[in-house]
């Protein structure tokens, strides 16, 4: 697996002018989808089984597979006769690839989205019960006064995911 170099050129300005640069191109999509695709389901994963900061170190090389991935396809939109031209069974690897990828990232999508509504109403359900606890009631049958101590502390919780 190659890695991409800040310094190279960007790989929208190549030109595709043979096959072998067709080709060329085809295998440096299908390697960055492919590091996408591992960095997408490791998250999912940790996400999954609520290593929700396992999953957040993840972010940066998300960002940067995805960086990778959406300046060769620029360069694959940019060259697009050329590649069906010079290598017809590569454009239909990458197509074959990207619906895999797609619905990879239709999973992953899901799970973050359930993982933040249940820490939602985890939250929600803390603070429901906590203020439930320090109401008063002085009123009716069962009426007590509300007392201080050790089990009324403040609690602090993030909400950031």
């Amino acid at each position: 697996m190659q890695t991409q170099d800040s310094t190279a050129p960007a790989p929208s300005a190549r030109r595709i002018a043979t096959s072998q640069d067709a080709r060329g191109l085809v295998v440096e999509v299908l390697a960055a989808l492919e590091t996408l695709d591992r960095t997408l389901s490791k998250e999912t994963e940790l996400m999954g089984s609520g290593r929700i900061h396992d999953a957040l170190a993840l972010v940066e090389t998300k960002q940067s597979a995805a960086a990778v991935y959406m300046r060769l396809l620029t360069s694959v939109k940019a060259n697009a006769i050329a590649l069906a031209r010079f290598a017809p069974e590569g454009v239909d690897a990458m197509k074959i690839r990207h619906g895999a990828f797609s619905r990879a990232l239709h999973l992953n999508q899901t799970v973050i989205a359930t993982v933040k509504s249940v820490s939602e109403t985890l939250v929600r359900s803390l603070q429901s019960e906590l203020n439930a606890t320090r109401s008063l009631s002085v009123y009716g049958p069962g009426a007590r006064a509300e007392t201080h101590g050790p089990s009324t502390a403040p609690i602090a919780l993030s909400v950031r995911l």
